[in-house]
């Protein structure tokens, strides 16, 4: 209990991102599939789909029924993992724009030293 306590008061984004998107996407997981089972499935959910999700699901039934059952849960897991990726890639980000501006006013000093001779 520790652990999850520290964990977030050390990323506090990531943790409030993930209960946040835990109950976004268990949502849509769960009107995703209410609405398909109240529709049924049937071949004419697939005649009347749009071609971009007939393409997705490989025009097969059962395959668009795993395509949205994982859907949600495979954007949840992706969410969470851009935003680990960007919290690290942030500290990096500032040391490499402080390295560009010490380069930039060391090159700026060394011109104005050249002008004056």
């Amino acid at each position: 209990m520790r652990t999850i306590l520290r964990l977030i008061k050390t990323y506090p984004q990531q943790a409030f991102l993930l209960a946040f998107n835990t109950g976004v996407f268990a949502w849509l997981q769960v009107t995703g599939q209410a609405i398909l089972n109240q529709f049924g499935w049937s071949q004419t959910l697939m005649t009347n789909s749009p071609d971009w999700l007939k393409s997705l699901a490989g025009g097969s039934l059962d395959r668009l029924h795993n395509f949205i059952s994982s859907g949600p849960t495979a954007w949840f897991l992706a969410s969470l993992a851009l935003t680990l990726i960007f919290h690290f890639l942030k500290g990096l980000i500032k040391w490499i724009l402080f390295v560009f501006i010490i380069v930039v006013g060391l090159y700026l000093i060394s011109q104005y030293q050249g002008t004056l001779g």
